[in-house]
């Protein structure tokens, strides 16, 4: 059978499933991403989970399989029922004729990549494989946004609780049906429906009259918020309700609680510029109602650290976000970086005057944001008074330490990551701060590999490295540092102009001094 079409792969979903360790059963998961006029364009993965509703904003496209050894056929033989699996329940994305099988073992340096016939039982190859670092070409970001209100009856037992939250739940979803919803463009009277005279997205951006966000479509950028309204007459909103016969009204007296709740709906969706209208119109109604079954069990399986965080929301934060984007690192350099977002805590934050001594208080405060960010812990960013009274608790001070103006170090801060996290972590020392530069290559390798922000401490002072620069050529490391002892307001401009963050060479390091270093471990979890 010949090729069927092209596949375009994230560099990133690559790296992280070449990353995942092998182990002795194969590990299964979906692939999602966008199908457009340039083939399959593969975004991320997930490990396979009945009880989690997949729900972010992106289409599944496919599976994937890490194994130690496997023939193609075994892998088949494997993949081939997961992906009837997701079709039968409608996971899969529609008008999809095929599916990508990706799949990487411990002998090989690259992603192997098959397809999947969801109509013949036989495995076919792609037209092209191409590993890109940006596969949103094309696309833009939707975001819609409604309040509605559950109410359910209260009950002791937590089942009858859940299945009075189920019902609830099911009564809102029947009102989130693509024919009775309408998307109102933010900032603009334009309306977005099934039946809406506009074929594509882009036709409904350019109705609305704003060239600044063309412009911003056209370049990729764009982030399209809309309002969700539903309709509450006409035929279509009675069929929503169930069938059209004459209402009927069951009254019964007795004695419960109720309670109502407002459900803040936030849902994404990327899309392409030239999808048809109602194809997005259903993307985003199953996306509303798959957001309502998430929130009924919230409780048990929403992070809120996950939640993606849009312009708007961090301009509202109290801490600036990865305040080194931006800066141009050394030419002809090895370059590896902090992987993902963390932010940025230094003195005087929280109205805490720590000027002098909460350094690495304030060093260990960023690395929790790391793995919050992350969604690897859902664990509040301690105190300094909290990092004592855990220092206390397992023995490595006395109670006298909790509300002392004490420094702390890098084992204390590993300490404190084990305890809070359960974060491994590994300790670098160094005798001076000119040897540091003989560590280059064991922080490129920790860079490439767990992209944890490292905690560095000598003498009096601690900061965070965020990133190394190695020249093999002639030797030379740079630092993207970190520095804690920032005492300004929370603005990126004097962060980075002023070099609170920025590349240091190898003499910003106290040449007698000895160092240690605190290397966060990466959870190895997809």
């Amino acid at each position: 059978m010949p090729p069927v079409c092209d596949v375009v792969l994230s560099e990133l979903l690559c790296q992280r499933l070449l990353k995942h360790p092998h182990g002795s059963s194969p590990v299964l998961g979906y692939v999602f991403g966008h199908v457009s006029k340039k083939g399959i364009q593969c975004i991320g993965c997930a490990v396979d989970n009945n009880g989690v509703v997949r729900s972010f904003g992106y289409s599944l496209v496919g599976v994937f399989c890490i194994s130690s050894s496997l023939s193609d056929n075994e892998i088949y033989e494997l993949c081939h029922p997961l992906v009837l699996k997701y079709q039968q329940e409608g996971a899969m994305c529609s008008g999809l004729e095929v599916a990508v099988v990706l799949h990487t073992d411990a002998s090989k340096a690259a992603v192997s990549t098959q397809l999947v016939s969801l109509e013949a039982d036989c495995p076919l190859e792609p037209k092209s494989v191409t590993v890109v670092p940006e596969v949103h070409t094309g696309t833009c970001t939707l975001r819609a946004r409604a309040s509605l209100l559950l109410s359910f009856e209260m009950d002791q037992d937590t089942k009858f609780l859940q299945q009075n939250l189920e019902v609830a739940a099911s009564r809102i979803k029947r009102r989130l049906v693509p024919d009775v919803l309408a998307f109102q463009l933010d900032g603009s009277g334009v309306l977005m429906r099934r039946n809406s005279p506009e074929k594509a997205l882009s036709d409904l951006v350019d109705q609305s009259g704003d060239g600044g966000r063309q412009r911003r479509l056209k370049n990729n950028q764009g982030i399209l918020s809309f309002a969700v309204l539903v309709q509450s007459t006409g035929e279509a909103a009675v069929e929503a309700c169930g069938k059209a016969f004459t209402p009927v009204i069951h009254y019964q007296r007795r004695v419960f609680q109720s309670s109502s709740v407002v459900l803040p709906l936030d849902v994404v969706a990327t899309v392409g510029v030239d999808d048809p209208v109602p194809d997005v119109i259903d993307l985003l109604a199953q996306e509303l109602a798959n957001q309502v079954d998430q929130m009924v069990c919230c409780i048990a399986r929403f992070s809120k650290s996950n939640a993606y965080a849009f312009p708007d929301d961090l301009a509202s934060e109290p801490y600036l976000r990865n305040v080194h984007v931006g800066l141009s690192p050394p030419s002809g350099c090895e370059v590896r970086l902090v992987s993902g977002q963390y932010k940025y805590r230094h003195y005087q934050q929280d109205r805490m005057d720590d000027n002098g001594w909460g350094c690495a208080y304030r060093s260990l405060q960023t690395i929790v944001t790391w793995f919050q960010l992350q969604g690897y812990t859902d664990c509040a960013t301690p105190s300094h008074r909290e990092i004592q009274q855990i220092l206390v608790d397992i023995g490595d001070k006395p109670s006298s330490f909790v509300g002392s103006k004490q420094w702390i170090g890098s084992q204390e801060v590993g300490y404190c990551l084990n305890k809070l996290l359960n974060v491994e972590c590994r300790t670098m020392f160094v005798s001076s701060g000119a040897d540091l530069p003989t560590k280059s290559r064991e922080l490129l390798a920790h860079f490439e590999k767990h992209g944890t922000p490292v905690m560095i401490g000598g003498g009096m002072l601690a900061h965070t490295i965020i990133g190394i620069a190695f020249d093999s050529k002639t030797g030379d490391s740079h630092y993207l540092v970190l520095d804690p002892h920032y005492t300004g307001a929370e603005d990126l401009a004097t962060v980075q102009n002023k070099g609170w963050c920025g590349w240091k060479g190898a003499n910003f390091w106290d040449q007698n001094s000895f160092y240690n270093l605190c290397l966060p471990q990466r959870p190895t979890t997809i």
